[in-house]
């Protein structure tokens, strides 16, 4: 199936060298391993670093920092030729990056596969960044390329700001995901695709200042087997805006072969498994999102499905 990547872009100053520190850091389970182009940066504490060689930062909690120097494809086949690969890539763009060349790695390197675009946004200068004559359309493009906007430094704007923001968002990506945060601080669970399935129900708590933070939930839905993919599909295409993320396996009635099912905010696939290691789980799937109603709604949907014996 391939490594997942997660592409972190934004305009100068937005947080996304933050974000990145956090995802190094985190207590997340991932080895994680962060392409960026300069080292000098990423502010890792020391204590941290189990080994520095060349371009490669190693952390004592498995994640690593590498080095881009403009030449992502070759920092790319480094991950996938691992002796150990890496459970997840992310890819942090420059600030003036156009998404779509980073996407032509990200959706056509082998060994890889996309998992998620996520545009920071600071919440109090970005909609002057979109109008200026010189940057705007780079600024616009990376919020239409985006599948999870993070609205960074809420704490700097007043709550009616916030509103009026959150409406122009929404026209400039109607289909990506906002997640309000302070200092760029936000659940990897909710921007990383997991390395295994949860074994519980999870309340993921947004971090951040509380009122400005998001606050995520999840929940685990057990799913008659085998399923009708048709009829799945259709219930995971009409799911809210406030469902982030669903990922588990299912299998197919027809064919009886094991699916993969993902939905990263807008986007899906339903694929063939052929990873041994996931091919005595149950059908099931994990949903996350930020209302308990939706999450609990879309629970009913999907445990309503045809059974077939």
């Amino acid at each position: 199936m391939g490594i997942p990547v997660t592409v972190i872009g934004g305009y100068l100053g937005a947080g996304k060298t933050t974000l990145i520190n956090h995802v190094l850091t985190a207590s997340h389970g991932l080895r994680i391993a962060v392409l960026v182009n300069d080292f000098g940066s990423v502010n890792i504490d020391a204590s941290l670093i189990a080994d520095a060689a060349d371009d490669t930062i190693s952390l004592t909690n498995g994640c690593v920092c590498c080095s881009i120097h403009d030449d992502l494809g070759s920092a790319l086949d480094l991950q996938t030729r691992r002796a150990a690969p890496p459970d997840h890539i992310v890819i942090e763009t420059s600030g003036v990056a156009e998404p779509k060349r980073i996407l032509t790695y990200a959706t056509a390197w082998p060994g890889i596969r996309l998992d998620a675009i996520v545009t920071l946004v600071d919440a109090e200068t970005i909609r002057a960044r979109a109008d200026d004559k010189f940057v705007g359309r780079v600024v616009r493009r990376q919020l239409a390329a985006a599948d999870f906007l993070v609205v960074n430094k809420q704490d700097l704007v007043t709550d009616a700001d916030r509103h009026d923001l959150s409406q122009w968002l929404s026209d400039q990506a109607p289909m990506a995901r906002p997640i309000h945060a302070t200092h760029a601080n936000v659940d990897p669970a909710v921007l990383f695709e997991t390395a295994r399935l949860p074994k519980r129900s999870l309340a993921i708590k947004g971090i951040g200042d509380g009122q400005h933070g998001a606050t995520f939930v999840s929940v685990k839905i057990e799913l008659p087997s085998p399923i009708d993919m048709d009829a799945l599909a259709d219930v995971l295409s009409q799911l809210p805006g406030t469902i982030h993320r669903v990922k588990g396996f299912v299998r197919d009635r027809v064919t009886g072969q094991r699916m993969l099912v993902q939905r990263v905010a807008n986007r899906q696939s339903i694929t063939v498994n052929a990873d041994l290691a996931f091919k005595n789980v149950s059908s099931t799937l994990v949903a996350i999102g930020t209302s308990d109603p939706d999450l609990r709604a879309i629970e009913c949907a999907l445990s309503a499905l045809p059974r077939f014996a």
